[in-house]
Order: C-alpha cells, then structure tokens, then sequence
C-alpha cells in the first residue's frame, strides 16, 4: 500500500520536474532567436540612420561648394 503511494508521488513529481526542463528549454530557445531577431532589426536601423546621415552631410558639403 505505501509502496504504491510513494511509486505515484514519485511519478508525478518527475514527470513535473521533466516538464518544466522543457519548458525552461524552450524559453531559452525562445530568448535566443528573439535576440537574434532583435539584433538584425537594430543593425538595419543603424545602417538606415547611417544612410540618411551620409545623406545629410553631402548636402551640407555640395552647398559649402556653391554657396548658399
């Protein structure tokens, strides 16, 4: 009788703490590739933020050039 107590606590505690390792796992995966995402999001912004500088900055030199 008691065996068979301890056999089902100890099955429903694995089987909780095998779940949430998934769980855990798949947060992590989760994080990774959310990061990843992120990171090309940023350093396509930069290179727009780039652009529109470089942008600026010929102007500014074509109108040194000739004159207001």
């Amino acid at each position: 009788m008691y065996i068979s107590e301890f056999q089902t606590c100890w099955r429903g505690y694995k089987a909780h703490s095998d779940y949430m390792k998934l769980r855990k796992a798949a947060l992590r995966v989760e994080c990774i590739w959310r990061g990843r995402i992120a990171r090309k999001e940023l350093k396509k912004l930069k290179m727009v933020s780039l652009g529109s500088l470089k942008l600026k900055f010929i102007s500014v030199q074509r109108m040194r050039i000739n004159g207001p």
